[in-house]
């Protein structure tokens, strides 16, 4: 039988071959167990955010002097606290949350140049419009955006061609992954700003726009920022509370608004939201950890600016005393700012009167000489020759005490920062009524509060959100009869929910709150005479709505 040629071949082998023959398989097999491993797992990048904020800087760009603490905030030690920050830490935005605008005479006096110029010194990434921004005409506002060398954000404030007035967000890229910072601006503007510098915009809803722009901002950036200038309060239906509920896909809310200290951050569900509370007093340090380009976890701080605080209870101002240690100013920046100090002391330094003591921007339910009513005082008495019967406004409109003692022009200036001119408005009983009963609805802690002038008293009842018991100079009020009300021109075109002043007929002075306020201390002789005697009596407690803290 023959055999066959290959399997004798096969085991015709020598060793040595069949040596290497083996060895190539094993290579072969070991070869294959390898190219089907998978690879091992690459190391998490790990990374940081820091984000510095502030908020309602309001025209303090130099340092000021608070009750037992002189000599606090201001650019100068801002930017030096900034700096310090930056050199320690790679990925650094530094935010502001809006009203930069309407403060100190050194600023208003110049339209906000001085805080700009120092904006753009410390190198502010963005900022959100506030509503004061919209004080001035809008001409100041584009003048104030040419001038700042960082976007002014806002999604929701409208054109008449539905387009928004600035920029809507910010995309920033850091090495490893990018940041998307969406701003917003309360819908309050549309009470709370001159409706003249308003007229032709659409301020839209703010979760409404928020819940738009998400998707997008969610496909460009790892890290999503609402800059808002929205408030922040005990309803959660209110402000960057209801932004949260409503928009859980922001990995941090930076707020402003409510000039609300926090000495820890407020989280709405999985969002926090935080807030520095006003004027340069405080800033706020973010830190947001990454890992894989992913928020995983978060850290926030309020950083004193040359001031020691004392936290109270949430939505509550602080106690301050003076630091332990204070920061540097700048120098080169503290050079800029001081020479618009010495500009306005040049302006502002004549003494026109004497203060027996602190007048005091209080609550309508705090006691002491109320600077209020003498703003209010100081209408009835510019305008007596009008037929004026009374004066009411409302106490937002005023923005600092009057110390005691010799009184600058400076401080009126200070206290009565606005362009407001007051405006006679013509009223029927019944329409004075309506405008009484309206202040029932506010909570004397609110900027719309009302402040009167002598001879006027009322009770406002919120339980029943009415007023009664109203008397005008000595005698009840009568609905058929005519009264003509004395107010500041933001309140007469219907600011701050005043509505009814527009049912009346309008006449304005043109002549500015200040200069009447001024004028009437020097009329008054050498020392002023304070009137502790309550003229509105609250009762009961404030809807849930008025809770909010003055903006």
């Amino acid at each position: 039988m023959k055999r066959s040629r290959v399997a004798f071949f096969s085991l015709s082998l020598s060793p040595a071959l069949t040596l290497l023959m083996a060895a190539i398989i094993a290579f072969a097999a070991c070869g294959a167990r390898q190219a089907s491993a998978p690879p091992p797992a690459a190391a998490p990048v790990e990374t940081e955010l820091v984000i510095l904020h502030t908020n309602d800087h309001h025209g303090h760009p130099l340092k000021y002097d608070l009750p037992g603490c002189p000599g606090v905030g201001g650019l100068a030690a801002r930017l030096t606290l900034i700096n310090g920050i930056r050199s320690r830490h790679a990925n650094v935005l530094v935010l502001d949350a809006g009203d930069v605008n309407q403060g100190r005479p050194e600023s208003n006096l110049f339209l906000g140049e001085p805080d700009f110029i120092g904006y753009n010194a410390i190198g502010y990434d963005a900022m959100a419009l506030g509503n004061h921004e919209f004080d001035a005409a809008r001409t100041v506002l584009m003048e104030q955006k040419a001038a700042a060398r960082f976007p002014f954000l806002s999604a929701n404030i409208l054109t008449a061609d539905g387009k928004p007035l600035v920029e809507p967000y910010l995309i920033r890229r850091f090495p490893g992954f990018t940041v998307a910072v969406l701003g917003l601006t309360t819908a309050e503007t549309r009470t709370l700003a001159l409706p003249r510098n308003i007229r032709d915009l659409t301020i839209a809803d703010e979760v409404a726009t928020a819940r738009r722009y998400l998707p997008e901002l969610r496909r460009k950036a790892d890290v999503v920022i609402a800059l808002v200038h929205l408030g922040i309060s005990e309803d959660p239906g209110f402000g960057s509370r209801r932004l949260a509920r409503a928009c859980p896909e922001f990995d941090l809310i930076v707020d402003g608004h409510t000039h609300t200290f926090m000495d820890r951050p407020f989280y709405e569900g999985r969002v926090p939201i935080v807030q520095a509370w006003a004027r340069g007093i405080v800033m706020g340090q973010a830190t947001l950890r990454l890992r894989n380009r992913r928020v995983t976890g978060f850290e926030w701080q309020p950083l004193p600016v040359n001031v020691a605080l004392t936290p109270g209870a949430l939505f509550h101002d602080p106690k301050v005393a003076p630091p332990a240690e204070r920061l540097t100013e700048d120098a080169a920046l503290l050079k800029q700012m001081a020479e618009y100090s010495t500009k306005v002391d040049a302006m502002l330094s004549t003494v026109i009167g004497q203060s027996p003591a602190t007048y005091r921007n209080n609550p309508g339910r705090a006691g002491g000489p109320s600077l209020g009513g003498l703003v209010c005082d100081a209408l009835v008495w510019y305008t007596q020759g009008k037929g004026v019967d009374f004066a009411l406004m409302n106490r937002g409109s005023i923005r600092a005490d009057l110390p005691e003692g010799p009184i600058l022009l400076k401080a009126v200036y200070a206290a009565l920062p606005f362009d407001n001119t007051a405006v006679i408005v013509t009223l029927s009983g019944a329409d004075v009524q309506a405008l009484f009963d309206y202040t029932a609805t506010i909570d004397s802690f609110q900027g719309a509060s009302p402040i009167v002038s002598a001879g006027v008293s009322a009770v406002l009842d919120h339980a029943a959100r009415r007023a009664r018991d109203i008397r005008i100079n000595g005698q009840p009020l009568d609905p058929a009869a005519t009264y003509r009300v004395v107010t500041n021109s933001f309140v007469a075109a219907g600011g701050d929910g005043y509505e009814v002043f527009k049912r009346g007929q309008l006449y304005d002075t043109t002549v500015y709150m200040r200069e009447i306020f001024a004028a009437y201390i020097q009329e008054s002789g050498a020392t002023l005479v304070p009137d502790n005697r309550p003229r509105i009596i609250w009762e009961g407690a404030p809807p849930p709505a008025a809770q909010k803290p003055a903006a």
